[in-house]
């Protein structure tokens, strides 16, 4: 019985088997080829390659101050006096709610701010100047 039973389990799976469907093969479309006629080669031209980086503004955190004042008038009267002398980029900070700073210019980095101060403490009128970082 169980040869019987094992016999018909293997004539169904050998009938089905073999009824799968047979996939059709792919028709492939013809591709046409156009030629045209061109008696100058075209032209090509090289495309000139320029290493550009992106600008990219440093944060300025260390500024080289001249004064501190508490009402903005008189800083901003410091600021066009050195804007005159020349620190084109001086410029009025607000330090604390009614404290203003006056600065000559300000730096993204320590070292940086550090070789400014000693260069403009360096003229007489100028030896007070302080180094103020921001946070």
């Amino acid at each position: 019985m169980k040869t019987v039973l094992i016999f018909t389990t293997a004539l169904i799976f050998v009938f089905f088997s073999a009824c799968k469907e047979k996939q059709a093969p792919k028709k492939e479309t013809p591709v046409q080829v156009v030629k045209t006629e061109n008696t100058t080669p075209p032209k090509v031209e090289a495309e000139k390659t320029k290493d550009v980086k992106p600008v990219v503004k440093e944060k300025k955190n260390y500024f080289l101050v001249a004064g501190c004042f508490e009402y903005k008038s008189n800083a901003d009267k410091l600021c066009q006096r050195l804007q005159k002398e020349g620190f084109s980029e001086a410029e009025v900070l607000n330090y604390f709610e009614n404290l203003y700073l006056v600065v000559y210019e300000g730096y993204a980095q320590k070292t940086d701010a550090l070789v400014a101060l000693k260069n403009i403490q360096k003229e007489a009128s100028k030896q007070k100047t302080w180094l103020y970082h921001a946070k």
